[in-house]
């Protein structure tokens, strides 16, 4: 009686063990996505500012 309650027992931990294990991988791939390489971060923060100086030159421009 004990050894099957005890069985079950380990069968929930295990289950609930890969479940954290599933999340954490879940967030491992999010966190990979955002963050590809540092390359391409780097030039990712090149370029936007860039973009962004030239729209709001545009904007100026179409102002005055």
């Amino acid at each position: 009686m004990e050894n099957e309650k005890s069985e079950e027992l380990m069968a929930e931990v295990i289950k609930i063990l890969f479940r954290i294990k599933r999340y954490t991988n879940k967030l491992k791939n999010k966190q990979c996505k955002t963050l590809k390489d540092e390359d391409d971060v780097g030039k990712r923060w090149v370029e936007t500012p860039y973009k962004m100086n030239k729209m709001n030159q545009t904007k100026k421009w179409k102002k005055q």
